[in-house]
């Protein structure tokens, strides 16, 4: 198992830093908002582009996850009290407090992946277990995703987000 650390704002509009548990930088995010839907880039330690998160428009948010090019993943909010989504990809499922942004993510019923809000941080400091290293970009980038789908419902809605440090 490794973990990799998330210190700073989920938005679309910053550069951050994605960490191994000592501190060592593994990702850099950059998000852009002046595109049609918003657009999260992670790239490697070489800055080679190796993920996206892209937001689709339409009645409700709509991301899809591209991995190395190819599209794996798209995750789709549904309106609706609770946080729900409908997330296509590959025998994947995810299980937990998704506006709260503590979840496990299972493939085949097995624990690929978890994420969890640091108690006690000083900022906003989120914890993403790794399980199975071939998962990892997937991991990070459905992680990002459910976090940025959670900024735009809720971030319309009067800025929760902001109030509990997270964007």
């Amino acid at each position: 198992m490794k973990t990799l650390v998330i210190k700073e704002k989920f938005s679309f509009r910053d550069r951050f830093s994605v960490t191994d548990e000592q501190g060592n930088v593994r990702y850099q995010v950059e998000g852009k908002i002046l595109t049609v839907g918003k657009k999260a880039t992670i790239f490697d330690m070489n800055e080679r582009e190796v993920a996206r998160v892209e937001e689709k428009l339409g009645v409700s948010p709509k991301f899809e996850l591209t991995i190395n090019d190819e599209l794996v993943a798209t995750i789709k909010q549904k309106i609706s009290l609770v946080d729900k989504y409908e997330i296509a990809c590959h025998d994947i499922e995810v299980k937990g407090n998704l506006l709260g942004l503590k979840f496990s993510i299972l493939q085949k019923g097995e624990k690929i992946g978890e994420i969890r809000q640091k108690a006690l941080a000083a900022t906003a400091k989120y914890e993403v277990d790794i399980y199975d290293d071939s998962c990892e970009l997937l991991a990070l980038s459905m992680v990002l995703a459910i976090a940025f789908a959670n900024e735009v419902l809720v971030g319309a809605a009067g800025g929760a987000l902001v109030g509990a440090g997270i964007i």
